[in-house]
C-alpha cells in the first residue's frame, strides 16, 4: 500500500503508541501526526494533538490552528483559533496573517459578535488590505465583504 504525503517518521511514531500508548508530540509533529492520525483514524491520538496546539495557542499560530482545525472539520481547535483572533483581532490585523484567510474564512472572523475591535475602521481596512493582497482573484469578494461592515460605527471618513 502506498501512503502519499505520509511521513515515514510520524507512521513509525504511530505505530509506536499502538504498543506502548506514548507518543512524542511538539511544535515540529504535531500537525503531521494529527493529520496521519486522522487517516488512520486514531481519534485519541488526534485528541493529544489538540490539546497539545491548543495549549500552545498565541498570536503567532492561531489563524494556523484556525486554518488546520477547520481543513481537518476538527470544530474545537477551529473555534479556539477563531476565538484567539477574534480577541487580538486589532493586533492581528496590523500583520499578514489574516491575508491568509479565505473570503469565507475572512467572512466568518468578521461577521462574529465576539469580535474584539476598538475601531470599526480596523474592519474596513483589513477587508482592503486582504484584497490588496491578491487584488487579480480577491475583488469579486469586496461587496461580500463590505455589507459586514457596522458602518454606523464608523467614526470618519476614510
Amino acid at each position: 500500500i502506498a501512503l502519499r504525503e505520509v511521513d515515514y517518521k510520524t507512521v513509525l511514531a504511530l505505530i509506536d503508541y499502538i504498543y506502548r500508548a506514548t507518543i512524542d508530540i511538539n511544535n515540529d509533529s504535531v500537525e503531521s501526526i494529527f493529520s496521519t492520525a486522522s487517516l488512520f483514524e486514531m481519534l485519541e491520538v488526534c485528541q493529544l494533538c489538540a490539546n497539545h496546539m491548543m495549549q500552545e495557542l498565541d498570536i503567532t499560530n492561531c489563524v494556523g490552528v484556525y486554518q488546520f482545525g477547520s481543513y481537518h472539520q476538527n470544530t474545537t481547535l477551529k473555534q479556539a483559533g477563531l476565538t484567539y483572533i477574534h480577541n487580538y483581532f486589532n493586533d492581528l490585523s496590523q500583520g499578514d496573517d489574516l491575508l491568509t484567510l479565505t473570503c469565507s474564512d475572512l467572512e466568518e472572523v468578521i461577521t462574529d459578535d465576539n469580535l474584539n475591535v476598538m475601531r470599526e475602521e480596523s474592519v474596513f481596512e483589513l477587508i482592503i488590505k486582504w484584497v490588496n493582497a491578491d487584488r487579480e482573484s480577491r475583488i469579486k469578494s469586496l461587496p461580500c465583504l463590505f455589507k459586514h461592515i457596522r458602518v454606523p460605527l464608523i467614526n470618519q471618513v476614510i
